[in-house]
């Protein structure tokens, strides 16, 4: 059983991330043929009749070309990933969050509200995929996404984004009328003071890393030890067991 689940699961995966590939390439080609489109109508417009003409067809051309390359995703993977209910596949619906459109998007979201709430580490989101969710977060409209909002919210003691922090302390300090708001204000009091400790451990940890400053630079130790011979000639002297001759003179 446990086996099927985890070939059903992977299966699920690769084909959400095959449709992710083939979603981005059908971004960057429309958007290269619309820009086309564009470039090659100004320079019809600037050219001769005849040059014209042939520009703006090519124009035409590019922009249809661009129409039909927008990227039409299917949500059969999505739907596959729902039956399994298994929240290592929150990661990628988080990096399809930026390039879904339509109806995978939305079938991202009631999945991701559905399982945001049942993870159970941190280590199963990357950093790039923590900041996708504080960014839905910060700009996700709390009537009409007060669901997703609130998993996101269940979710960050979990994952421990600090990055979310001034999104949800703004949440919890909110003037609530609507009854969708008061819930999402109440699920971000709930989620403030264990963001708030947690950006207080880290702030503690970074500070014991942080080096030391001595009390004196570094030049004062490497100071030369001072000469104790006033002159250079009095370490070049021998000294002499026999008394010194002296010439008498006479």
């Amino acid at each position: 059983m446990n086996s099927s689940h985890e070939r059903n699961l992977q299966a699920a995966l690769e084909d959400l991330r095959r449709e992710l590939r083939k979603t981005r390439f059908c971004v960057i080609c429309s958007t290269l043929c619309l820009g086309g489109a564009g470039i090659t109508a100004l320079f019809a417009f600037a050219s001769t009749r005849k040059g014209g003409v042939a520009g703006l067809g090519l124009s035409l051309a590019l922009g249809v070309l661009g129409c039909l390359l927008l990227p039409r995703p299917r949500a059969n993977p999505l739907q596959r990933l729902f039956e399994l209910e298994d929240t290592r596949c929150v990661g990628v619906l988080l990096d399809a969050l930026p390039v879904a459109s339509g109806t995978m998007y939305e079938e991202a979201i009631r999945l991701l509200t559905h399982l945001l709430p049942k993870l159970d580490s941190s280590a199963l989101l990357t950093h790039k995929q923590r900041k996708i969710l504080c960014d839905a977060l910060a700009h996700g409209n709390i009537i009409e996404d007060s669901a997703f909002l609130s998993a996101i919210l269940d979710s960050l003691p979990v994952i421990g984004a600090t990055r979310a922090l001034p999104t949800v302390r703004i949440l919890a300090e909110r003037v609530a009328l609507h009854p969708v708001e008061k819930a999402v204000r109440a699920k971000a009091q709930e989620c403030l003071p264990v963001l708030e400790e947690r950006a207080r451990e880290l702030r503690e940890y970074a500070s014991l890393l942080r080096p030391s400053d001595g009390r004196e630079p570094p030049d004062v130790l490497l100071r030369p030890a001072p000469a104790t011979f006033d002159s250079p000639n009095e370490l070049l002297r021998a000294e002499s067991s026999e008394p010194e001759n002296k010439v008498v003179k006479l």
